[in-house]
């Protein structure tokens, strides 16, 4: 299982600040809600896409003795099972969404097409709709036609569902 860790700051930061295990430990199992500390259980090293950060990081491990499962602590700028950051992906959408860029001028240098149409589809599919205020002051999505000549508007969450395997 994954849990947001509520960093922020930049990516240089989370990783100077891993050697303390007790800086972030959680105080009970979220899986099966043991009321008594995780001990730390190592790492492990997903690969992370930000704007000024290209590599692996280290996402910390913690150990639950009752149910004997494990709880990484992934950092907030990260997504579950996604490589680029939360920043990153931001940027892409706005670009493409809000100033209508085309998928390719949207994308970071040398993503490939499908990871934009990806990014899309989820976060579209996570949409909530529109507040009444926002249908006067909305944008308009040139690629979100609705068949009737009427665009449909959105307001984005940058908030991945976590799938959980």
């Amino acid at each position: 299982m994954q849990i947001l860790h509520p960093f922020a700051g930049p990516v240089q930061l989370y990783l100077e600040q891993l050697a303390d295990p007790d800086r972030h430990r959680p105080a009970h199992c979220p899986q099966c809600q043991a009321k008594h500390p995780l001990i730390a259980h190592g790492f492990h090293t997903p690969t992370l896409i930000d704007s000024a950060f290209d590599g692996e990081i280290r996402v910390r491990r913690y150990l639950c003795q009752a149910c004997r499962r494990t709880v990484s602590l992934l950092p907030a700028f990260a997504l579950p099972y996604l490589r680029s950051s939360v920043a990153v992906i931001a940027i892409f959408l706005i670009a493409r969404l809000v100033h209508a860029k085309t998928l390719a001028a949207a994308l970071p240098p040398a993503a490939p097409y499908q990871r934009g149409q990806f990014w899309l589809r989820r976060f579209r599919a996570q949409a909530e709709p529109p507040l009444p205020h926002e249908w006067t002051t909305g944008l308009r999505y040139p690629d979100t036609n609705d068949g009737n000549g009427v665009l449909k508007r959105y307001r984005v969450r940058m908030v991945a569902s976590v799938h959980h395997r």
